[in-house]
């Protein structure tokens, strides 16, 4: 648990809400937790500043300090960021190398068709278009 005392405007952090206040911000919610995630601004006499976000949007809003239950700070580390994505990278690479590797050095596939052996075990799409405007 943090202090709003001792937040900066630097920080990321997660607000647990009375439930009236949930309710106004529910589209930036978490409601299994009751809890509300964003950029920390500033605290003032009666308020707090928090950027709140969205996948497609983010507001700036102001939440009452009665309706704070609890407030924690989000500490990144680093260390254990990059070991997860090299992990996460690494089983992508090998599932590239083994679904794209044959199986043996025979022909695959039933003469007429598709050649089974050499078909990816996994598809990767990329979920927009590099048309830009077309």
């Amino acid at each position: 648990m943090a202090e709003l005392a001792d937040l900066t405007s630097a920080d990321r952090v997660r607000l647990e809400l009375e439930q009236q206040e949930l309710a106004r911000l529910i589209q930036f919610a978490d409601p299994a937790t009751r809890t509300v995630s964003g950029d920390f601004v500033a605290a003032g006499q009666d308020s707090v500043s928090v950027v709140v976000h969205t996948a497609g949007s983010y507001r700036q809003v102001q939440i009452p300090r009665s309706a704070v239950v609890g407030t924690s700070r989000r500490v990144v580390d680093n260390r254990k960021s990059f070991i997860i994505s090299a992990a996460i990278v690494g089983g992508v690479a090998a599932l590239a190398i083994r679904g794209f590797e044959g199986r043996d050095s025979s022909p695959g596939g039933d003469g007429g068709g598709i050649d089974e052996s050499r078909v990816p075990s996994f598809k990767f799409r990329i979920p927009f278009s590099l048309g830009f405007g077309r």
